[in-house]
């Protein structure tokens, strides 16, 4: 299913055309800092919580890749052709194989779809959601060494969702929706104390009610914790910036249909939809960095979108609107070239090849350049190469097509991450895939 969509109530329906009707007009709002210093909040209990550590029971999810060879193949080529060996590869000195690949959780009779995924090192952790009710969700904890992909631990959710994560190796940070009581707006963010890196067995999260119905995106730095969290409500959602040690909120900006977040401890990149808008942030003094920026794109309501900054570079996903490449500054951003637009898949239409993630694998360096993924839904993940690295920000740089990553067979990707060699893929309803390159 493409472009992913986050859960639907029968309230939130009732809030689609006005939230349609203020995105044209939505401005920043700057709110005063709540509580900056609270206490500490204490981990509580999480209702319908199921922890599965048993490695027979773990080890049964996962099918090996059996060194299958993904080639990269053009645009404009059916997957039917890649699987029939009708195909060449385009580029002969980047080849990916085929770890393993996982099925989605299945809680309550229902199949999870893969939303979203962290690398550190050699661990990885992957989230889980349903799309529409109920409200059901998922962890995996997975540990990577080569070729080889073991899956850790899995945690089962009756009653929170999962749609972004990311970890400071110690803790996990975890945004989504809640038909808990006491989340009268749903949107949460749950830290979760990591031991030994896998989940706790006794599982207990900090929790932290977000403004609107659904939190979209989390990243942590050494000082902060940046959450996006949009889909109407009560209160407008946008960006919440809260202190690592207490959790205090800091900084709260209001603005509609926010999507994704990235700090590389020195920038703050955040993408909204509905039209597409980039906003760039300093990390050091959590300000706005001017205005926002129309980058286009981002049409499609409640739909997937993600930054990723590298060094004085942005990249956001823009939905149906491609990948837009933005120079940082301290004044704020500027578009640079066109970006990354749509891929075209034969036998994909258009409206579910939106680009619904992107990567940078600063790792991949090669003379300057980099590797650039992106997850468009049924068009599959796309490689690119891209020199902006060093590049003076009055530049454009140049990002050159590679090719589509193949698996013979259609798959709906919804992020894309990785790093050091290792790139996964969150599929949607076609679960986790795993590769080396």
């Amino acid at each position: 299913m493409n472009p992913t969509r986050y859960s639907v109530t029968a309230e939130r329906l009732a809030l689609t055309a006005l939230t349609s009707l203020l995105a044209g007009c939505s401005v920043d709002a700057p709110v005063t800092p709540l509580t900056p210093a609270a206490p500490r909040p204490t981990a509580v209990a999480m209702p319908g919580v199921t922890v599965i550590s048993d490695s027979t029971v773990l080890a049964s999810f996962v099918i090996p890749g059996g060194g299958r060879v993904l080639p990269l193949v053009p645009e404009n080529v059916p997957d039917r052709d890649v699987a029939t060996s009708r195909v060449a590869a385009t580029s002969a000195t980047l080849t990916f194989t085929l770890a393993a690949q996982v099925a989605p959780p299945v809680v309550s009779g229902q199949t999870l779809q893969a939303t979203h995924i962290v690398k550190s090192e050699q661990w990885a952790y992957v989230t889980y959601a349903t799309i529409g009710a109920p409200t059901l969700g998922a962890v995996d904890v997975y540990q990577i060494g080569g070729n080889n992909a073991k899956l850790m631990a899995r945690a089962t959710f009756a009653t929170t969702e999962y749609y972004a994560v990311d970890t400071d190796g110690s803790n996990l940070y975890l945004v989504g929706a809640t038909s808990d009581s006491g989340f009268a707006e749903r949107a949460v963010l749950d830290i979760v104390s990591l031991s030994g890196k896998k989940l706790p067995n006794n599982y207990v999260a900090i929790r932290i009610p977000l403004p609107s119905y659904a939190g979209t995106g989390v990243s942590v730095d050494g000082t902060y914790v940046w959450v996006t969290s949009g889909s109407g409500g009560p209160n407008t959602g946008g960006l919440s910036v809260y202190a690592k040690s207490n959790f205090a909120v800091l900084n709260r900006y209001s603005f509609l249909d926010a999507r994704g977040v990235h700090s590389d401890g020195n920038y703050v990149a955040v993408m909204s939809g509905t039209p597409g808008t980039a906003r760039i942030y300093s990390q050091s003094g959590r300000g706005q960095l001017g205005a926002p920026i129309s980058i286009g794109g981002a049409t499609i309501a409640e739909s997937k979108g993600t930054a990723w900054v590298d060094a004085t570079w942005a990249f956001f996903a823009a939905g149906d609107g491609g990948t837009r490449v933005v120079s940082l500054a301290s004044g704020g951003g500027t578009i640079r070239g066109s970006g990354m637009v749509i891929p075209s898949v034969i036998g994909v239409p258009a409206s579910l090849a939106t680009t619904n993630a992107v990567f940078v694998d600063v790792q991949s360096n090669n003379n300057g350049a980099v590797l650039v993924f992106t997850a468009n839904g049924e068009a599959g993940v796309q490689a690119y190469s891209s020199n902006h690295h060093g590049m003076a920000v009055t530049s454009t740089p140049t990002i050159s097509y590679l090719g589509r990553i193949s698996f013979g067979t259609t798959i709906s990707a919804n992020f894309v991450a990785g790093g050091g060699g290792t790139i996964l893929i969150a599929a949607g309803l076609g679960g986790l895939k795993i590769l080396t390159y």
